[in-house]
């Protein structure tokens, strides 16, 4: 049984690793006047390091619907804006990086005089980009801050994503953004103007200790992750841990991605014959391969029988794991036929509990679920 495991795993990592997603400029980079639908969810899970990961979020409970735009700001054209409800978040998109300035709403001000640089394109599985950032604050109009802090963005996990109505998308690539930021409020400061010379005139700190604080300083911890996937220009889902604060879950419906306008990048990329399989929706693409799957259970053996029409003979790995990852099982098929073919699997060495069934097909994977009773 170990060594069938071991085997089952290095089988996965070599499925994963052979097509790698590659976020771009021009298929990733923010643009003036898109808009969003953003589902207020609950029940993201950020998944473990590495390859190989299945994000279900089928289960996913939503709580609300909102709105984001972005937009060129009115105070710098080389500025994009980022509108979400009643606050304006600033970004700049400088050459093949992506920087974030700060943000604004009707209570809080926050400016990056030294902005932090959140992503660099092209970005791949292992990258990683970081910096310190500086600037001020101004909270109520009246309560003056010097901001600084470090910000680290690294791509550090891959997978399959489940989303709530049941489809799936294969290559998404994981960002997993950290940033610390460190608030400390300036009495001797009662002006906007006061305050910027006052953050002008301190020496940058480049240091990455972040444990020394003043009474008056405040330390906030900031964890988000979001997912990418090949063909669609932002992130299907957003998962942001703040400390001492409930988390923030958002997902991005790609079926809403579609209405973005002329985004010709992304549609050709769905529309490539490696890529056009990920997504099973209503968007007018069909898989070439698998044209069929579906999973029945047998109380009276304790056994799983997969059915499946080709359209035409290729070989057919099936997978089985648990919502978690771990692999208990992963054969290959090879004497299929163009047409329905059916496979019964034994499952009774398997523990009780929820089990993903992954059907793979040259670039093409169907993600089914099931209980094991």
């Amino acid at each position: 049984m170990g060594k069938n495991l071991i085997i089952a795993l290095l089988i996965v990592v070599t499925t994963v690793a052979h097509s790698q997603t590659t976020l771009t400029v021009a298929t990733n980079a923010p643009r003036e006047g898109d808009s969003l639908v953003m589902k207020k969810v609950l029940g993201l899970q950020p998944g473990h390091i590495g390859d190989g990961n299945i994000w279900d979020f089928s289960q996913c409970e939503d709580i609300g619907t909102h709105r984001m735009k972005w937009l060129t700001s009115c105070d710098n054209k080389d500025t994009l804006d980022c509108l979400e409800r009643s606050t304006r978040f600033r970004y700049l998109l400088q050459e093949n990086m992506l920087l974030t300035t700060g943000h604004e709403n009707n209570q809080t001000l926050i400016n990056y005089d030294r902005p932090l640089p959140m992503l660099h394109f092209p970005v791949v599985m292992g990258d990683s980009i970081g910096g310190r950032f500086n600037g001020w604050g101004v909270y109520c109009e009246n309560m003056y801050m010097g901001v600084s802090g470090y910000g680290n963005t690294v791509a550090d996990a891959q997978g399959t994503l489940i989303l709530p109505r049941g489809d799936t998308l294969n290559h998404v690539l994981r960002l997993r953004m950290e940033r610390f930021t460190q608030l400390e409020i300036i009495d001797s400061i009662h002006s906007k103007t006061g305050l910027t010379e006052f953050v002008a005139s301190r020496p940058i700190d480049y240091s990455n200790d972040y444990s020394r604080t003043t009474q008056s300083a405040k330390t906030v911890t900031e964890i988000t992750f979001c997912w990418y996937a090949p063909g669609w220009r932002y992130p299907v889902a957003i998962l942001t841990q703040q400390s001492g604060l409930a988390p923030l879950e958002y997902m991005y419906p790609p079926e809403d991605q579609l209405s973005q306008y002329y985004d010709m990048e992304n549609f050709l990329m769905r529309k490539n014959q490696s890529d056009r399989r990920n997504y099973r929706s209503g968007d007018g693409f069909e898989a070439n391969l698998i044209t069929q799957c579906d999973l029945y259970w047998n109380d009276n053996n304790n056994s799983l029988s997969v059915d499946y029409i080709l359209s035409s003979e290729t070989e057919v790995s099936i997978i089985i794991s648990n919502t978690i990852g771990a692999v208990f099982l992963c054969n290959s098929y090879s004497n299929t036929v163009s047409g329905k073919n059916s496979v019964t699997i034994s499952c009774s060495n398997l523990p009780h509990g929820q089990f993903i069934v992954k059907i793979a097909a040259g670039d093409e994977v169907y993600v089914k679920k099931f209980n094991n009773r």
